[in-house]
Formats: structure tokens, C-alpha cells, sequence
């Protein structure tokens, strides 16, 4: 947390030379509280240790807002650390104006939600989605249509392709600056975990992000009874544009590559970043 405490500082040294919004914002008076934290939240994709890690998660102030799914809200509070703990809020087509996953203490122009598989009973297949209007920012709340909001969506299992669809359809527009969404095929049996990259590329065409940054394929150490059953396809972008070539049911217009062509791909090893513009 001390390491991503400096590479935000830094982050927040640059934008408060560019953007004049920020001079009234509370990072910039950090010189008055030399303690305040440049974390503003945390949002929990699902409870499980490599996701929701109680250690990790205790070297945050108890004043951090947390955004979690419900098995994950309950794990938190359960630890009595942190002062606000709360639901991560669905965006669906039936709600798909994502001004309403604005929750306190979030600003007006940043929302929070989650996008999910529904015949997923647990979940396991959903996506973070993180909405905002820097345009419209500390003037009078998020623009109306005029210009499209932008959003970055985390889907660390994947998330179905067809479930992003209604994201095309949003009010006020959305569009997508970041897919973060893994490259590798993993199973357990014959039970989908990762659904890897030729989802992915569905799901890219989909929302068409602007990047695409793979995620959650770190090969793990793996021992105990569930090894013998757990079965990894790992796959570049570049195999999984050639496999898709070679199937004549899944390509059926050169075009449709043409997107996938154009968005910028990166794979980020532990520690590493990515400046999105």
C-alpha cells in the first residue's frame, strides 16, 4: 500500500499541473495533512482470498470507502475495521443510467457498479464496472447525452460477452476506455472459471474499449486434491485471432477482426502500470 500510496502521489502531482479542477481538490491540500490517504476506495470483485485478502485490506485507514459484493460486505464488516462497507450496485438494462450507481461518498460524475452473468447463480462470471464524466466534472454534475461518459470494466473470471450488450444501449451514453479480461481458458472438470480469450475478444467487440489489459492470469502454485482436475488453456491474442481464422462458424466477416486490430493491448506484470488516455 506504501508503494501505491507514492505512484498515486505522483499520479496526482501531474494532474494537478493539467487540470485546474483539481487545485480545490482534497488531494491537493495533502501538504496540510501530510496523512491523508490518495486511496478515495476500494472496490471488492468478489470474496474469495486472492480477491478480498483480509491482510492486505487492514494496511487501508478504517475511514476507506469499500465496495464489495454481498458475501464479500459481510466478510468485511465482520473484521470491524472499516467505517463504510457497503453493496456494490447492479447497472442492468432494466437501470442502465449509471448516474444512480453514484453512491455516497462518491462524487457525482463517478459511479461504481456491477454487471453480472445471471444464469451465474454465484456470480463468478461479472464485471466491475467504474463510470465517469471528467468533462462535467466540479461543474454542475454529469452532462446529460452531449458527451459520451467513460468507463472501465473489470471482469477478472470474464463476464459473457451478450451481457455487455446493453452497456451500447446506456443513458446517458457510456463509452469504454479499459476491458481488463484474461487471455487464459481455465476449467475445473468440466466447470468454467476463466472463460479466457476468445470470450474476450467477444467481449471486446462488444463494448469496444479504446484498451485491453489481460488480468488474472498469473500461473498459481497449485497442490492439493483439485489439481488433478484443473485444466489451463493459455493462449496469446495473436493464437486466439488465428484460431478464430481458422473457424469458419465463429469469423464470418474479415471485418469484424478490424476492431480487435485497432484497440491497445497489455499484458502487466505485478507492479506495472498503464497510463490510459
Amino acid at each position: 500500500m506504501a508503494e501505491l500510496e507514492e505512484l498515486l502521489e505522483e499520479i496526482e502531482e501531474i494532474a494537478q499541473s493539467c487540470d485546474v479542477h483539481l487545485i480545490n481538490s482534497k488531494h491537493a491540500r495533502s501538504d496540510q495533512d501530510p496523512k491523508k490517504s490518495y486511496i478515495d476506495a476500494v472496490v471488492i470483485s468478489h470474496e474469495f482470498t486472492d480477491h478480498c485478502n483480509k491482510q492486505t485490506l487492514l494496511e487501508l485507514a478504517p475511514d476507506t470507502p469499500i465496495f464489495a459484493t454481498r458475501p464479500a460486505v459481510d466478510l468485511i464488516r465482520s473484521w470491524k475495521h472499516f467505517n463504510l462497507v457497503q453493496e456494490t450496485p447492479p447497472f442492468s438494462a432494466k437501470d442502465s443510467d449509471w448516474r444512480d450507481t453514484s453512491l455516497q461518498p462518491l462524487p457525482s460524475w463517478i459511479g461504481i457498479s456491477r454487471m453480472v452473468t445471471e444464469s451465474d447463480a454465484l456470480y463468478y462470471h461479472s464485471a466491475i464496472l467504474i463510470t465517469f464524466d471528467i468533462y462535467s466534472r466540479g461543474v454542475n454534475g454529469p452532462s446529460e447525452v452531449l458527451t459520451p461518459s467513460e468507463a472501465i470494466i473489470y471482469t477478472p473470471h470474464g463476464i459473457h460477452a451478450h451481457d455487455l450488450s446493453h452497456l451500447t444501449s446506456a443513458l446517458p451514453p457510456v463509452r469504454t476506455l479499459a476491458l481488463l479480461h484474461g487471455l487464459h481458458d481455465i476449467k475445473i472438470s468440466v466447470k468454467q472459471l476463466n472463460l479466457g480469450a476468445h470470450n474476450g475478444l467477444q467481449a471486446q467487440r462488444m463494448c469496444q474499449a479504446k484498451y485491453w489489459v489481460s488480468t488474472h492470469d498469473e500461473i498459481k502454485r497449485e497442490s492439493g486434491f483439485i489439481t488433478g482436475f484443473l485444466n489451463r488453456k493459455v493462449l496469446t491474442l495473436r493464437e486466439a485471432l488465428s484460431e478464430e481464422r481458422r473457424n469458419k462458424e465463429a469469423i464470418t466477416y474479415e471485418s469484424e477482426l478490424a476492431d480487435v486490430r485497432e484497440v491497445t493491448f497489455a499484458e502487466l506484470a505485478s507492479g506495472e502500470s498503464l497510463l490510459l488516455l
